[in-house]
């Protein structure tokens, strides 16, 4: 296994290559990306936020309380939302797209 430093800065022969597969965003891409993200986020928010949301505002009506059932349902369902959120973006980042994979690259200063 070798020993690479994830956190170094890149070699200027790897720059060089990364600089060459390098594309403009245009607006196509950008909205492939977007669309990428929202279709999943909302499917998977919608689902997980309904199932939470029911969960918590079910034991808060068993424990006396259904009155407060329906906040705290829309409270724990936009909860899970953000785990989901962040879960779906590193996805869409890791994510390969038909002529193009998304990258991160360390900032030359």
């Amino acid at each position: 296994m070798s020993n690479t430093n994830i956190y170094k800065n890149p070699s200027s022969e790897l720059v060089n290559q990364v600089d060459d597969n390098m594309v403009e965003v245009t607006w196509s891409i950008a909205t492939r990306v977007w669309w990428s993200y929202v279709w999943r986020f909302m499917l998977i928010s919608l689902l997980g936020g309904a199932i939470i949301g029911a969960i918590g505002g079910l034991i808060v009506g068993i424990l006396g309380k259904p009155e407060l059932g329906g906040i705290i349902g829309v409270v724990l369902g936009y909860l899970i939302t953000l785990p989901i959120s962040i879960y779906l973006f590193k996805k869409i980042l890791n994510k390969d797209y038909k002529h193009y994979k998304i990258r991160v690259l360390t900032k030359n200063l």
